[in-house]
């Protein structure tokens, strides 16, 4: 299990030593999706939080989500397996949904320009955005999870497109 991961541009050990390494790994990845998060987090002291997913048995990590601050939370659900929400503290998981000012599912590969939105949301609202990397099987139980905290929460949906005659 990967620990939870925070990035928060008011602490001095940010400038110093995470700004590098996570620039560095971005270029070297090819992780161009968080280019925008990246330039939140340096230029609108954004915070982000990369929480990852904890598969059963084994008890789901607790995390806080600040409902007054521009902040980016990535959801984790696209490693080895799509486990879907049960693989989250569903409490946090629920917190954090009320205090988002939207909620991005992607389903697909990551594309550039739904980061950029996120990112500008978080920026421009000052609240928080979750963003929820999933794979297509688990698309379906995460926006059920969204409505079934706030049926009106905004939901900004990265899918593949259907192919046939659907």
């Amino acid at each position: 299990m990967i620990p939870h991961v925070t990035i928060d541009p008011r602490a001095p050990i940010y400038a110093r030593e995470q700004r590098p390494r996570l620039q560095e790994r971005i270029r070297d990845s090819g992780s161009n999706h968080l280019i925008p998060i990246l330039q939140a987090v340096d230029g609108a002291d954004t915070l982000f939080m990369v929480i990852s997913q904890c598969p059963p048995p084994a008890v789901a990590l607790r995390f806080a989500v600040p409902a007054d601050r521009s902040a980016i939370v990535m959801i984790g659900d696209d490693y080895d397996e799509a486990l879907g929400p049960k693989a989250f503290h569903k409490p946090s998981v629920r917190d954090a949904i009320r205090a988002a000012v939207d909620v991005v599912i992607v389903s697909s590969r990551a594309e550039p320009p739904v980061y950029c939105l996120a990112a500008f949301a978080a920026v421009q609202f000052q609240r928080p955005v979750i963003i929820i990397e999933t794979r297509l099987e688990c698309e379906q139980p995460w926006t059920d999870c969204v409505r079934s905290v706030d049926v009106s929460k905004h939901i900004t949906l990265c899918t593949v497109r259907p192919m046939g005659n659907a």
